[in-house]
């Protein structure tokens, strides 16, 4: 049960700093540690469908630190949000 929380906690975490990495450029390394630490979530747990739409999360995390930020990043977002709250009820 702590494990889900942990992993929620970093599903919240990503997802806010996912949205102020548009407005503070200087967030990239902990973006990118975060990114990373997703990826590796999402690689323990590769057969559940979560997971793949995390991998693809993980991909367009990568683009907003490097600038890109259209805004399908909205809804990654989202997911991100959506999953660490569901985690916590």
């Amino acid at each position: 049960m702590v494990l889900v929380f942990i992993l929620g906690l970093l599903d919240l975490t990503s997802a806010v700093v996912l949205f102020l990495l548009k407005f503070f450029p200087a967030l990239k390394l902990p973006a990118l540690v975060l990114a990373g630490l997703l990826l590796l979530k999402s690689i323990v747990y590769f057969f559940d469908i979560s997971s793949i739409f995390d991998i693809v999360s993980v991909f367009i995390f990568i683009a907003a630190i490097f600038g890109y930020y259209p805004l399908f990043t909205y809804a990654v977002i989202f997911w991100l949000l959506q999953k660490g709250i569901r985690s916590f009820v």
